[in-house]
């Protein structure tokens, strides 16, 4: 398993990229703010149990 930077994450209540402040004026930059386009396919949805923990891990290390 590699390792998990949490560089950039999506928010699980409105699918909105964020980015650390590492990646700005990066090539990564122009994600930030963009909504998931999301599946029309209920089954393929993002699991937001899943998003959330990401999303809270990446809050942790990169907001002070």
């Amino acid at each position: 398993m590699g390792i998990t930077l949490y560089l950039l994450s999506v928010r699980p209540d409105n699918y909105e990229v964020v980015i650390s402040p590492k990646l700005v004026e990066t090539c990564y930059q122009e994600f930030a703010g963009r909504r998931l386009t999301l599946p029309q396919d209920k089954v393929a949805l993002p699991n937001k149990d899943a998003l959330s923990k990401h999303y809270e891990t990446f809050l942790q290390k990169h907001e002070s």
